[in-house]
């Protein structure tokens, strides 16, 4: 008995907390209110490939981490030329574990590099010409993009995402 009257008083003490409904004279639906902390993105790093609408993301080396960088394919990306561009990606739906992991684009951000004082390319043509040059299905990630005014070129140095870790620099020349 006691115990259905504090179930009772409980309700009551919970019904009268409620809200009351509000009457809103137009009938516009009103606006989501704005997230203070929008969702991070689930990776930020270079395209390093693309076939058709799959863009592969590898986030830069970390200099204080032993392990490897996070890496993703990203299917249903927006029609565009990705390779060597920095963009941030959120997913829709799961990501599917596996390395690199997969995942579905709900949105891709491409983050604006700044443009090199003395260089006309910037880093992510850059990047994408230096990719060209190297040859091979191997999976690698950006350890640093670097413009050389004196030797007017671009000094790119990638490193190998396997068990060899083979770090690879190349020159690009700048146009």
């Amino acid at each position: 008995m006691r115990a259905l009257a504090c179930m009772f008083i409980i309700t009551m003490i919970l019904t009268g907390c409620a809200a009351a409904p509000t009457s809103n004279s137009d009938s516009q639906p009103k606006e989501p209110p704005e997230q203070e902390n929008p969702s991070p993105p689930e990776i930020t790093g270079f395209v390093m490939e693309q076939k058709e609408d799959q863009i592969l993301v590898v986030a830069p080396l970390d200099s204080d981490s032993d392990s490897n960088p996070n890496a993703m394919w990203v299917s249903d990306a927006p029609k565009d030329r990705w390779v060597g561009k920095q963009v941030e990606v959120w997913v829709k739906g799961g990501v599917r574990e596996s390395f690199p992991t997969q995942a579905e684009a709900e949105q891709v951000t491409v983050l604006e590099m700044s443009q090199v004082e003395g260089a006309d390319m910037e880093a992510p043509e850059a990047l994408s010409k230096a990719l060209m040059e190297i040859q091979g299905d191997k999976l690698l990630a950006v350890k640093l993009i670097l413009y050389r005014e004196e030797e007017d070129k671009w000094e790119v140095q990638l490193t190998r995402l396997d068990s060899s870790n083979e770090e690879i620099e190349t020159m690009v020349a700048d146009r």
